[in-house]
């Protein structure tokens, strides 16, 4: 299992969940969670519910007896690494492998939103870091209905709410553009909250933009 810096584990920062899941190798008390967590009782304790919730952990007895453990998947969290880092060449690729997944996400035309702009932030704008952890991206979306219709029809497996859907499409969004890459961290949030410092590299409008 590998992890990615800034991309959610459970719901909580990888570094985290990855100190509690060491912590709960052998059965821990929520004290001694909390120690290797650096967190407060009950942050932890709230942050060990999550890892249960997701299938990482487990919680055995009650009150002063209760003692958290691992589950095999959680067994994998714990000894999950980060990527080294890559060389600005590999950087480089795997930006063009993202706009080349927006481009063909955009051609679809049957999805809620669509992709307006790919915009590349972080370290890979500083020249002089030739080595880097990751490759941060950052997408501005716009709705976009398919053609003949306003939206998709609902789901016929049940009833899904708007937020439902916003989450669907937030995961649908950030898993295609993502990719199968640890390096890439995909940020989707509204236009008026991108960075200051970032370089456009690709627009719904007018197709990939130089990538160097």
């Amino acid at each position: 299992m590998k992890l990615q810096r800034g991309v959610p584990v459970a719901g909580l920062e990888p570094v985290l969940a990855r100190s509690l899941a060491r912590a709960c190798r052998r059965a821990a008390t929520l004290s001694a969670a909390a120690r290797a967590g650096r967190r407060p009782h009950a942050v932890t304790e709230r942050a060990l519910r999550q890892l249960a919730d997701a299938g990482f952990a487990r919680q055995e007895g009650v009150d002063a007896d209760a003692r958290w453990t691992v589950t095999p998947l959680g067994a994998g969290l714990a000894a999950a690494g980060f990527p080294k880092p890559m060389s600005r060449l590999t950087a480089r690729v795997l930006l063009q492998a993202v706009v080349d997944r927006a481009t063909g996400y955009n051609a679809r035309l049957d999805g809620l939103v669509a992709i307006a702009e790919v915009q590349v932030v972080g370290s890979y704008l500083d020249a002089t870091v030739d080595r880097l952890g990751d490759l941060d991206i950052w997408l501005i979306v716009r709705e976009h209905h398919p053609s003949g219709a306003a939206r998709k029809p609902p789901d016929p497996r049940g009833q899904r709410g708007p937020s439902d859907v916003r989450r669907s499409v937030r995961e649908e969004v950030l898993g295609a553009i993502r990719g199968d890459s640890g390096y890439v961290h995909v940020h989707l949030d509204a236009p008026d909250s991108t960075p200051e410092r970032s370089v456009t590299v690709y627009t719904e409008d007018a197709g990939p933009l130089t990538t160097a």
